[in-house]
C-alpha cells in the first residue's frame, strides 16, 4: 500500500543544487558537479513519484546506486540496502519485505539506476 508522501525529504539530499558548479563526485576520469547530482537525483526523485514507497536499493561503488540512494532520500522514502553483488542478501531481503520498487545497478540510456518492480 502507497501513501501520499507527507513528511519531508533529508535536507542534505534535497539540498545539492545550492553548492553549484562544485565538485561534488571525482572518479578517476571525471569530476561530477553538485548541479549535475542533483539534477540526476531530481529525475530519479520525480521517476519514484510523490507518494511514500519502500524502496529497496542494491547498491554498489557507482554514481547511479549513489543518485538513487540519495533520490530516496530527498524524497522521504524508507530505503532498505543491500549489496548488489549478493543475490542471497537482496533475494530474501525483497522477499520478506514487499518492497514498492527496487532498484537495481543496471543503467538506462541516460544513465540514471533502472527501477524494477
Amino acid at each position: 500500500m502507497t501513501l501520499p508522501l507527507e513528511i519531508a525529504g533529508v535536507a542534505f539530499a534535497a539540498g545539492l543544487a545550492r553548492h553549484g558548479d562544485r565538485p561534488a563526485i571525482l572518479t578517476g576520469s571525471r569530476a561530477v558537479t553538485y548541479s549535475e547530482v542533483a539534477g540526476r537525483v531530481q529525475d530519479l526523485a520525480h521517476r519514484l513519484g510523490s507518494c511514500r514507497r519502500l524502496v529497496v536499493l542494491a547498491a554498489d561503488n557507482s554514481i547511479d546506486a549513489l543518485v538513487a540512494y540519495l533520490a530516496a532520500l530527498s524524497g522521504g522514502h524508507p530505503l532498505l540496502l543491500a549489496p548488489a553483488d549478493k543475490p542471497t542478501a537482496l533475494d530474501p531481503l525483497v522477499a520478506a519485505n514487499d518492497p514498492d520498487v527496487v532498484i537495481r545497478p543496471a543503467s538506462d540510456a541516460n544513465g540514471a539506476g533502472a527501477l524494477a518492480r
